[in-house]
């Protein structure tokens, strides 16, 4: 698939994969691989092409929104709510400050993901609890990923970094009691509970999922 950068935030990154040195976790990790028909190079090579994928997926939708905030202020809240794909995802704006609020947070994933991402690549045993996103979380500077994402495709492995990324600053948001995971769900927040939307790292993840697709 051929990859349109924004050369807003195009700079050679260079994420990293740190993978067990142990020989007891290397093996479980490869046997864990077999399952998905991958080897250990060959999974560390997805995980860093969706690492790329990521960017780009966080340069289009920054793109959309500083195209937007761009213009005279007195204009946000009309061009946002009436961009087909920030009022999908993110609901009814009434302030030129939340346009703004969700600018910078755009603006935010764009310079962590071109820092470098740090991807720590564990067996699936390790996993303790039932992820949504296949056993990936965010820590305060790396990611652990489990091989039960490759279950997944590359897009979904991409936008789950911009949603753990998003984990700095919020929670999963809540559709009554249960958490915000896919994106029936998103949409409906953002139908609903715009507020909580422009707070919710599954509705940034598919924004920008969908950004890069309608470039």
């Amino acid at each position: 698939m051929r990859r349109i950068i924004n050369l807003t935030y195009f700079v050679m990154a260079k994420h990293k994969i740190k993978s067990p040195t142990r020989k007891k976790n290397k093996r479980a990790i490869s046997e864990d691989l077999e399952k998905f028909g991958l080897t250990l190079s060959q999974a560390e090579g997805q995980l860093l092409e969706a690492a790329d994928l990521a960017s780009d997926m966080a340069s289009a939708g920054y793109g959309i929104l500083k195209g937007i905030t761009d213009l005279s202020e007195s204009r946000w809240v009309d061009e946002f709510s009436g961009h087909a794909l920030c009022d999908l995802w993110f609901g009814e704006v009434t302030k030129k400050s939340q346009v703004k609020k969700v600018r910078n947070r755009m603006d935010s994933i764009c310079n962590r993901i071109q820092r470098g991402l740090t991807i720590r690549f564990r067996p699936q045993k390790e996993r303790t609890h039932d992820a949504h996103n296949r056993g990936t979380f965010f820590e305060p500077s790396t990611f652990k990923v489990f091989p039960f994402i490759f279950d997944e495709d590359m897009n979904y492995i991409a936008s789950t970094y911009i949603h753990e990324l998003m984990h700095v600053w919020f929670k999963d948001q809540k559709l009554g009691m249960e958490p915000v995971y896919g994106d029936q769900a998103a949409l409906d927040l953002a139908k609903y509970h715009p507020r909580r939307a422009r707070k919710s790292a599954e509705n940034y993840a598919f924004f920008c999922e969908e950004a890069l697709k309608n470039k």
